[in-house]
């Protein structure tokens, strides 16, 4: 009689935490929101893909249709992609953008989300971003994250005479904007934007901006203060990459950002992929709409 009873207390209590984990299990999935969908005027620009088709064992040339190539860069630039975002080899995110620049401004549009483990279940967090910059300074931002346990973040920025009134979660800062100009970085696609702004850099030539860092993934959107930071990138050799059968030889830009050192590839215009490794581990952020399965890259950076 004493065994039986232990044993039913025994079945309470598993039935007990199976409801308990069962049902975190459910609400960590209601709580994550669904994939969100660009949906804007942005999103309409044409896909890259067309020069894949005849850039097998040569050079590309750099330049979309629609777009026309000058010294400084393009002078109008559209773009629509979709990107993976690994860390340390798992995913934990997706992103799809749209970008449009001309010789005097640069719109920005993504959604995307973020996904990590909590106990034994996945965990969503949407965002959404847009980008508007004018003569080489950014004009208006903003950055949703909706995201559980508290990690939400809202972030409003619009220029207010020569300053940036930045806005996190109700906190508001007025941050100078420099003469000559800065740049916002946010989310990941903030980088796709950094080809239309390069031109024509010989290898070994430097470019410096200074950036506003707003946005990211949950948990890295602390306020910035008052202090500016520097984003330098310098061309480096052109990457023969290898996707499936095929070979093409890439642009290749070391990029120093706040957040660390980086490679860049783009091909004129158009970004392709981000690699960082450190002690910290490494994220790779790659073109998922044109290398579905990603590429190697002869100097030995894998995507």
């Amino acid at each position: 009689m004493h065994r039986r009873r232990i044993r039913r207390t025994v079945v309470f209590v598993l039935i007990g935490i199976a409801v308990i984990v069962g049902g975190g299990i459910i609400a960590f999935q209601l709580t994550s929101p669904p994939t969100p969908i660009l949906d804007s005027p942005l999103a309409d620009s044409a896909s890259p893909k067309e020069w894949l088709e005849s850039a097998i064992e040569q050079p590309v040339s750099g330049t979309e249709e629609g777009s026309h190539q000058t010294a400084n860069g393009p002078e109008s630039f559209g773009s629509a992609g979709q990107l993976a975002i690994f860390a340390n080899g798992q995913r934990i995110g997706s992103e799809s953008y749209a970008i449009r620049t001309d010789s005097n401004q640069v719109d920005l549009e993504s959604v995307g989300f973020f996904e990590f483990r909590v106990v034994i279940a996945t965990v969503r967090a949407a965002f959404t971003q847009s980008l508007q910059s004018v003569a080489g300074a950014p004009t208006s931002y903003s950055y949703e994250l909706d995201a559980p346990f508290g990690r939400s973040t809202v972030v409003e920025a619009s220029a207010e005479g020569s300053a940036l009134r930045v806005s996190r979660n109700n906190e508001t800062v007025r941050m100078p904007i420099p003469t000559e100009g800065a740049l916002v970085l946010g989310s990941f696609a903030s980088y796709a934007v950094l080809p239309s702004l390069l031109g024509d850099l010989a290898v070994g030539d430097r470019w410096a901006s200074a950036v506003f860092v707003l946005g990211g993934r949950p948990g890295s959107q602390e306020a910035q203060g008052e202090a500016l930071q520097t984003l330098r990138i310098v061309r480096g050799q052109d990457e023969r990459i290898r996707f499936g059968e095929s070979l093409v030889t890439i642009e290749a830009y070391h990029v120093d950002s706040p957040s660390g050192g980086a490679t860049l590839f783009a091909q004129g215009a158009e970004f392709l992929a981000f690699i960082a490794t450190g002690e910290n581990g490494s994220l790779r952020v790659w073109r998922e709409d044109i290398f579905p399965d990603g590429f190697d890259a002869a100097g030995n950076a894998q995507i």
